[in-house]
């Protein structure tokens, strides 16, 4: 009779541990529909520039025989992807920027950052589960463009710094600074 107990204890508990692998990864997505739906909205649209990098091209440059790869390919083999999203001329950059803060579920993610400048506001928020930052947005806005930035993966601020240093993009370089630290 004990060993039926703690058998059907035991079932009970792989079936628990089962069904949350199911549904966090379902959670996830839910918090990020919003984000998503945004680069949906914009992306290829007159007025708008977008870039998707995944893991798939994160694993194409692993393999170039190239030393100089090496450091780069440290920095991003936790990453799943970089999703990139600016206004180019003829796009209000202010209204954007409003509205990308306006679908970024504020109760999940955590402000990392902020610069204040005269003409733009750039702003970093993190999405942590577990004490790991799963999720970094950069939220850059001023009168004459503004660009979201969307990491996911297992990110570290060293990362996120070397990732700025190599990649030339507006806003970036506030966050190389903050990697340093």
């Amino acid at each position: 009779m004990n060993s039926l107990k703690r058998s059907n204890a035991i079932t009970m508990k792989r079936l628990s541990v089962f069904i949350l692998a199911i549904l966090i990864p379902l959670f996830t997505c839910a918090q990020n529909k919003a984000i998503d739906q945004l680069f949906q909205k914009y992306s290829g649209k007159e007025g708008f520039s977008s870039v998707v990098i995944t893991k798939n091209m994160f694993q194409l440059f692993a393999n170039v025989d190239n030393p100089e790869n090496d450091d780069f390919l440290k920095t991003v083999k936790n990453l799943e992807f970089i999703k990139i999203l600016s206004t180019q001329g003829g796009v209000d950059g202010k209204v954007f920027y409003q509205e990308i803060l306006s679908v970024i579920p504020a109760k999940d993610y955590k402000e990392l950052m902020v610069v204040q400048e005269a003409d733009k506001q750039v702003k970093f928020l993190t999405l942590e589960k577990d004490g790991v930052i799963r999720e970094l947005l950069m939220v850059s806005g001023g009168k004459e463009e503004s660009t979201l930035i969307w990491m996911a993966g297992i990110i570290d601020m060293k990362t996120v710094a070397k990732i700025a240093q190599s990649v030339n993009i507006e806003g970036m370089d506030s966050l190389e600074k903050a990697g340093k630290k």
